[in-house]
């Protein structure tokens, strides 16, 4: 299905208070907002390489490399959200060490376990005999357990950039330019218990650094990778595809013109899967290891990574990120809903202070022809209802087939209680009503009363 416009969020009660909120928004395009500070810097702590995932409670967890500068950063710290980020309780170590960490990745299994990856390394900027280490959790983040190394028969595992989800299995992107091994996938099939080798991009090809890949689907995958060594002024962000499901990756091309710059550890997720609409963000670089840094961005896709579109600058370099000292950027990425996510990076300098920051961003909708709350059973938004089949009314959108509803009593739509899909008047001839302005559909499965629910719909058409 493609959507072709997401609409309006109302929320109700069943003996209940109607609030509205209506969402307008541009088809085709991001907008981005509330930029929150998630970790207060000091003058003496270094916040640096975010990390964030849902855990199976539903909370969110960000995670990030704590010391004192870039290169004793020796723990990976966390903070926990219960309202989708717009608050964070309180800080807690997730992994002490007495080495640099980078890049604390997290993931839920499917068992539930979460899994913390991270780079270990030995020292510097560009260390050699360093490897990767994980931890778990089984009870939602409250207690850790060190697991050692990813790989215990070969060191050369330097960083995880990425930890996905896909069909039970965990992946991790790995990197290690430094020792030849470039851009690798290990997995986990028994929810972290061990890991295996599962496949690599050839490292003479030059895409051998930080990397992330996204399936477009069962067996073909698509990868953004940096290169290692950059050429100066870098000129190289190389793709490549994968066609058994990331074993083996072919057509690995420079497609630095595709974004008129090189990025520095991609990060790719969908961010409305009916769209396919896929987001990258990551940050610019113009050198290597410690080198100048511009902005923190991201580039929407619409046609599965053919072109890239709405560049948007998410941050701008501070002062402090510059020259030889600057290091930040780093995104990671975390669905808030279908159409909406939120975003953390950090901002600060190798050798200072630095603090980890989140903004949100969603896809949007066109600005004409918006889904807007009519009323349910007659009512204005506001009013107690207690019908627990009630009609609901919206706007008409032009050139649309069919509509999507969802009613739910979580404001994330986490467990919809309603869910109806090809709403029409040939669907649900006994329901739907269309006339030139108004769409009428009214409830076939009653609701709980005594109960506040949320409601959205979307207007979509089928490919």
């Amino acid at each position: 299905m493609i959507d072709k416009r997401i609409s309006v969020i109302f929320v109700f009660l069943l003996f209940l208070i109607v609030l509205v909120y209506p969402i307008t928004m541009s088809q085709g395009e991001v907008e981005s907002w509330g930029e929150q500070t998630i970790t207060n810097w000091s003058t003496t702590r270094h916040h640096a390489f975010p990390g964030i995932s849902r855990m199976p409670n539903g909370n969110l967890i960000v995670t990030w490399c704590n010391g004192t500068s870039h290169g004793s950063a020796c723990k990976d710290s966390a903070r926990i959200s219960t309202d989708n980020g717009t608050t964070w309780e309180s800080c807690f170590n997730v992994y002490s060490g007495s080495c640099q960490n980078t890049d604390p990745q997290t993931v839920t299994t499917a068992n539930g376990t979460i899994i913390c990856c991270h780079g270990h390394q030995a020292g510097g900027c560009c260390p050699v005999g360093s490897t990767a280490y994980y931890d778990v959790s089984y009870d939602n983040g409250t207690t850790w357990h060190s697991k050692g190394r990813m790989n215990p028969t070969n060191e050369s595992i330097l960083l995880v950039t990425s930890l996905k989800l896909i069909n039970g299995v965990v992946y991790a992107t790995c990197s290690d330019p430094y020792n030849g091994y470039g851009a690798t996938i290990m997995k986990t099939t028994n929810n972290g218990s061990s890991w295996e080798w599962h496949g690599q991009i050839n490292p003479a090809t030059g895409a051998n650094d930080e990397w992330d890949f996204l399936p477009l689907n069962n067996t073909h995958w698509i990868a953004i990778i940096r290169n290692h060594p950059p050429d100066s002024p870098p000129t190289e962000t190389y793709w490549a595809d994968s066609y058994d499901a990331g074993k083996t990756w072919t057509n690995i091309t420079n497609v630095y013109d595709k974004f008129n710059s090189a990025i520095q550890d991609p990060n790719l997720n969908w961010l409305n899967k009916e769209e396919r609409i896929i987001i990258l963000h990551g940050r610019n670089y113009t050198g290597g290891c410690g080198a100048s840094i511009t902005n923190t961005a991201y580039w929407i896709s619409s046609d599965e990574g053919q072109t890239w579109t709405n560049y948007t600058v998410i941050s701008t370099t501070p002062p402090n990120c510059g020259g030889s000292g600057g290091d930040c950027g780093y995104t990671a990425f975390v669905s808030l809903s279908d159409s909406e996510g939120l975003i953390v990076y950090y901002n600060g300098s190798i050798t200072g202070k630095s603090l980890i920051k989140s903004i949100h961003v969603a896809y949007n909708t066109t600005n004409n022809n918006i889904l807007q709350f009519l009323s349910i059973a007659g009512q204005s938004n506001g009013t107690t209802i207690c019908n627990p089949t009630p009609t609901i009314n919206w706007t008409v959108v032009t050139n649309t087939s069919q509509y999507h509803l969802e009613i739910d009593n979580n404001a994330d739509f986490s467990s919809p209680e309603i869910n109806y899909t090809g709403i029409n008047q040939w669907n649900y001839p006994s329901n739907c009503d269309i006339n030139a302005t108004r769409v009428s559909f009214t409830l076939p499965t009653g609701l709980s009363t005594y109960n506040k629910y949320y409601m959205r719909v979307r207007a979509y058409e089928k490919e």
